[in-house]
């Protein structure tokens, strides 16, 4: 729904950003149009800009008020030649990248939802390389007996340590580490 294919909800405002005079209801419409049926796509009622998505901790709601002009965070060249002349060494260092590349190309530079989306991938790629090892002990009672199991010690036990919750997100069918 919102990184994995070119119809995601990523991909569509990076789409609506680069299509002259495209506004944050056309941005929604597309949105509706495209997520129609997913369970997990709120759709927005009657003429409200905002739309929801739920996630495996619950609901979120998107408001797409400014999405399309918010997107586009251009720097203009009035203000990157301001930066690149001016005598502080840190602002210059840290908008180096930006006025070189506003030096030597007219390409548009990559929306925020563009760098999101690779933000994202790149962590998630991260998690799916790294193969993190713990263990996690669950006392069976908390008196210390041997062949005593205290059903409500280890269910508590489970829940607090976020298992329970885990179950349940892998059973929904997201992705997660164990």
């Amino acid at each position: 729904l919102l990184v994995n294919n070119s119809v995601s909800v990523f991909s569509l405002i990076d789409e609506e950003t680069n299509l002259a005079g495209r506004t944050d209801k056309a941005l929604l419409d597309k949105l509706k149009k495209w997520n129609k049926g997913n369970d997990r796509f709120i759709s927005p009622t009657g003429q409200d800009l905002r739309f929801g998505v739920r996630h495996f901790a619950g609901v979120v709601t998107y408001n797409c008020d400014g999405f399309v002009a918010k997107n586009r965070d251009v720097l203009s060249l009035d203000l990157l030649g301001t930066i690149s002349s001016s005598n502080n060494e840190l602002l210059t260092q840290l908008f180096l990248k930006a006025i070189k590349a506003g030096k030597t190309t007219t390409r548009r530079s990559p929306t925020l939802a563009i760098q999101f989306k690779k933000s994202l991938n790149l962590l998630l790629h991260t998690l799916n390389e790294s193969d993190p090892y713990f263990v996690r002990c669950i006392k069976p009672n908390n008196v210390k007996s041997s062949r005593v199991f205290d059903e409500a010690c280890v269910l508590r036990q489970l829940k607090y340590s976020g298992m329970l919750a885990t179950i349940s997100i892998r059973k929904q069918g997201y992705p997660t580490q164990l």
